[in-house]
């Protein structure tokens, strides 16, 4: 099964000009099979009605692009990337909880990288920091991020980095063939693993 583990709609991310039936065509024609949609989720995205009203908009987001992609013939599973402001605005992706994620924690952008883990790890899921090195990031949590003590090693850490510059001046790697949608692009032979 080929997912797409990164992806968003025009009803939510800013970033994105594609609605969710256009993203799910588009993968679908790039030969992948599902979708994780983890929308943004900031603080700058509240409007005055307040963060229950906008994890609401959130999850009616989700549950639209859903019913698209059962009609499609693709899968959806729900994510979150999370702008986390106690780390400098590190973009924060979630995977496993459900949409109920963010109704039980409309403010989960204010929330610390330890308790985002522990809320998704209750809940089964897992916790991962987005693109850590663009524009000059860092690996939000080092003691979080795994073995040699949090630290990448130099050979891995200069692989992200090409490969994240790749991807963004459209410079993909031989045998890659994407297609631009909007503010991504789809890796159409690039192989996720998705258990299930």
């Amino acid at each position: 099964m080929l997912i797409d583990m990164h992806a968003h709609t025009a009803g939510i991310s800013r970033c994105c000009r594609a609605d969710g039936e256009t993203v799910l065509r588009a993968a679908r024609d790039a030969g992948i099979d599902g979708l994780i949609l983890c929308n943004h989720y900031q603080e700058e995205y509240v409007t005055h009605a307040g963060p229950a009203e906008f994890a609401e908009r959130y999850i009616a987001e989700y549950l639209r692009t859903f019913e698209a992609a059962e009609k499609l013939g693709v899968k959806l599973f729900f994510g979150v990337e999370v702008t986390a402001k106690k780390l400098g605005g590190a973009h924060i992706l979630i995977y496993g909880p459900g949409p109920e994620l963010v109704r039980e924690h409309p403010e989960i952008y204010e929330y610390p990288l330890e308790d985002m883990h522990a809320i998704a790890h209750a809940k089964g899921g897992l916790v991962v920091q987005a693109h850590p090195f663009r524009r000059g990031g860092h690996v939000a949590r080092p003691a979080l991020a795994g073995r040699r003590g949090g630290q990448l090693s130099p050979a891995v850490r200069g692989d992200l980095l090409r490969r994240d510059a790749e991807y963004r001046t459209g410079s993909p790697p031989a045998g890659h063939m994407r297609r631009r949608l909007s503010c991504r692009y789809i890796p159409a032979r690039v192989r996720h693993v998705f258990p299930g």
